[in-house]
């Protein structure tokens, strides 16, 4: 609430652990940056926070963790932004997707917000046709309770179960309705995807042919692990073309989540859909200056 202690941590201009203390100046404020980009719900804080404390934790007195450090207003003195903790949890099983951070085939998705009374579990929000969790008969709205034998009382405990298991290993999951009045335990494996040859699809999908970075892109833009994925060529006439991208040009993100190698971007071009229109981050690196850009292709 708008007066309450809060206690900001992070590595502001590079200083690493530095704490900051403040109040909660307002909640639920807005932030537009652009027509795309718009933040909404936020909390406002006057806890010293600069480049650098993003990501970092908003703790209130307890030290119970009440939002994520986000932006600041950079024309203003102590005015910062955090992403409400509630938000988070709602965002976590998208950013912890198994299937995408392992290259796996398991085909359940989870829903992270958290339960209010009924049994303990967490809820399954969809589940995807020709997969595993299908052919098990798994539906939306079952309650995942355990995973071989492990509770399972949020999400945080099944994504850290799923992200143990071995890759080709059968799971037993204890499943239960929402009213927690019908139980039933099935098999599921944790199937791993045969290797798809991302710049083929790319090169089908968008008229882009891509390569992972090495070691000389590195060198050239002054890093030590990889951002992104190299344009190698363009198929003339393809929007690709006319939208004005070319070869050196680096992806950073698809659909907008980060792509570094080829492999996560093979699992993410599998969801892609004919006349799917596809939000694409660039940099651009052209005689030492740097320009990130965004735009929008139609797969084909």
């Amino acid at each position: 609430m708008p007066g309450e202690t809060v206690i900001a941590i992070g590595n502001p201009l590079g200083l690493q652990h530095t704490v900051t203390t403040g109040v909660v100046s307002a909640i639920d404020r807005t932030l537009e940056f652009d027509s795309d980009h718009v933040y909404s719900g936020l909390i406002q804080t006057d806890a010293s926070i600069n480049p650098g404390n993003s990501g970092g934790p908003l703790l209130n007195a307890l030290g119970e963790l009440i939002g994520i450090n986000t932006a600041i207003r950079g024309d203003a003195q102590n005015i910062g932004f955090a992403i409400p903790v509630d938000r988070l949890t709602e965002l976590l099983p998208v950013m912890l997707d198994i299937e995408r951070l392992r290259q796996v085939d398991f085909g359940m998705h989870f829903d992270g917000k958290p339960r209010r009374g009924g049994p303990k579990g967490v809820r399954v929000a969809r589940v995807d046709a020709d997969t595993p969790a299908a052919r098990a008969k798994i539906q939306p709205g079952d309650l995942l309770t355990s995973i071989d034998n492990q509770p399972t009382h949020d999400y945080i405990e099944a994504f850290s179960l799923l992200e143990r298991t071995p890759i080709g290993q059968t799971l037993k999951l204890s499943l239960a309705s929402e009213d927690g009045r019908s139980k039933r335990t099935v098999e599921v494996p944790l199937a791993e995807i045969p290797r798809q040859d991302a710049s083929r699809i790319m090169k089908r999908l968008f008229g882009i042919e891509l390569r992972e970075m090495n070691k000389a892109d590195l060198e050239l833009i002054g890093i030590n692990r990889s951002i992104g994925l190299v344009v190698t060529t363009i198929t003339p006439g393809s929007e690709a073309n006319r939208q004005g991208l070319a070869p050196g040009d680096i992806i950073t993100k698809f659909g907008g989540i980060s792509v570094s190698d080829l492999a996560t971007l093979a699992h993410l071009t599998k969801q892609v859909q004919h006349n799917d229109r596809i939000p694409f981050q660039l940099l651009r690196i052209r005689d030492d200056n740097a320009v990130r850009f965004e735009t929008a292709l139609e797969s084909q």
